[in-house]
């Protein structure tokens, strides 16, 4: 009695694994690369306008957000962030990371579609 096949392990192609790393890094890139933010609020008379300016890092959610230094809040305006304050909200850090993991899938899945249609074409 034959024995049955061996379970092929899981492979990707070499072209497969070379995109997967040029999107990994411009994911990197998106969520590393500093966006400034300008936040306006006014006093609460309503005449005078304030620009809050917060960096922020994060694709497509702000997972991180920081203010300046030297940022000085007048009296009567709320604050959105204190100087040398930063912000990490966790769920747009859960919601980076599964964006991430979820482009990184259809990447993957599309070139290897491709390949195994090229393969296909060429057997007819």
């Amino acid at each position: 009695m034959p024995s049955p096949p061996r379970r092929a392990r899981f492979q990707i192609h070499l072209s497969t694994a070379i995109v997967l790393m040029f999107a990994a890094g411009l994911l990197i890139w998106a969520n590393v690369r500093e966006r400034i933010q300008i936040i306006t609020s006014t006093y609460s008379m309503g005449t005078q306008r304030v620009n809050f300016v917060v960096w922020t890092h994060g694709w497509p959610f702000p997972a991180y957000a920081h203010s300046a230094d030297d940022f000085k809040v007048p009296v009567g305006i709320p604050r959105f962030l204190n100087a040398d304050e930063s912000q990490l909200n966790s769920i747009c850090i859960a919601g980076d990371a599964l964006t991430a993991i979820l482009l990184i899938l259809v990447v993957w899945f599309t070139c290897e579609w491709l390949i195994r249609r090229r393969a296909a074409r060429k057997k007819d």
